[in-house]
């Protein structure tokens, strides 16, 4: 993670370090850290205006939206929905909803869910 060079050399000071000193030391420097449960197989993630994580599971077939502290809010899935590899969140300033974005690589198309 880490950055504005993502991947895994993110942040400032590049190599396997993540965030801007991060490292396997968690915390705001960077690193990782699996909140208390495991994903599948997470290949993407995007974090909204409030503070919420986005993270596909492409083993699952479905989005966790996580909280900042790491709870688990809530899993965006669909019966027909089988790899999501990707999403973007986009946010309409006035009306206080997000469109969240999902890219599935198995069933070729993307997906789209309004969140309030």
């Amino acid at each position: 993670q880490g950055g504005s060079q993502g991947g895994s050399q993110g942040g400032s000071q590049g190599g396997s370090q993540g965030g801007s000193q991060g490292g396997s030391q968690g915390g705001s420097q960077g690193g990782s850290s699996n909140f208390g449960y495991s994903l599948g197989a997470p290949s993407a993630c995007a974090v909204d205006s409030r503070g919420l994580v986005y993270a596909t599971d492409s083993a699952g077939g479905c989005v966790n939206a996580i909280s900042a502290n790491g709870d688990l809010v809530y899993r965006l899935a669909r019966p027909d929905m089988r790899r999501p590899v990707g999403l973007s969140v986009y946010e309409y300033p006035k009306k206080g909803l997000v469109r969240l974005f999902v890219a599935d690589s198995d069933a070729n198309c993307v997906w789209s869910f309004d969140l309030p």
